[in-house]
């Protein structure tokens, strides 16, 4: 019997591992620069939960940003080595995701941009897709987006809304911020155009090609 891998806070003795899983798993259209994320590990301001198998080896890990100046925080990676996957690893991670969130009051909410597949698994761990076109930039192409769910999980009681303003300078944040793009990208521009000023938060169950 295989024991189950032990989940425990990112230090810097990872960081060999979680550079080589990050490398794999992420395409370059999709990854922030390595470096980055590593550096805004050791500084904090990353928060970060590794799986480790029974020989120490990184397997697993999820990444939360908060965004103090608008109170959200942001699942900005998760991944499970490839020969892990289909042990509820992923949903493990979420879930540790879930629980920095709620111990860290600097944050009113949780966000996460997810594609159909794990949009589902999000579903599970409790978030709901907020009922908006969004389409990310790509890391590595100057005009690519892709289209994706932006998900939601409130602190306390869920709201019918969240106001348009919060979600745009959200993603004011994590465009410029996170994937680089500059303040007149037109990327940017195009997706604040898209945020009405009430974005409703869905109750409605994902379809499968959602």
């Amino acid at each position: 019997m295989i024991d189950a891998p032990a989940l425990l806070p990112y230090d810097g003795r990872r960081e060999v591992g979680l550079r080589s899983l990050y490398e794999t798993v992420f395409p370059a259209w999709e990854r922030e620069p390595t470096e980055q994320v590593l550096a805004r590990l050791a500084s904090g301001r990353y928060g970060g939960d590794v799986l480790l198998d029974a020989g120490g080896g990184v397997i697993g890990f999820a990444i939360v940003d908060f965004v103090t100046e608008v109170r959200a925080a942001v699942v900005t990676f998760v991944a499970v080595a490839g020969d892990w996957r289909g042990r509820g690893l992923g949903e493990r991670l979420v879930l540790a995701a879930v629980a920095r969130f709620r111990r860290d009051e600097r944050a009113d909410g949780l966000y996460v941009e997810a594609e159909p597949r794990p949009a589902r698994l999000y579903r599970r761990c409790g978030f709901r897709p907020l009922a908006l076109d969004y389409r990310v930039p790509h890391y590595d192409c100057a005009m690519g987006t892709q289209p994706m769910s932006l998900m939601f999980l409130p602190r306390g009681e869920w709201p019918a809304n969240v106001p348009g303003t919060r979600a745009a300078a959200l993603v004011r944040h994590m465009f410029i911020d996170g994937y680089g793009v500059r303040a007149d990208d037109p990327r940017l521009a195009a997706q604040c155009r898209r945020i009405p000023y009430q974005v409703r938060v869905s109750d409605a169950e994902l379809s499968p090609d959602q």
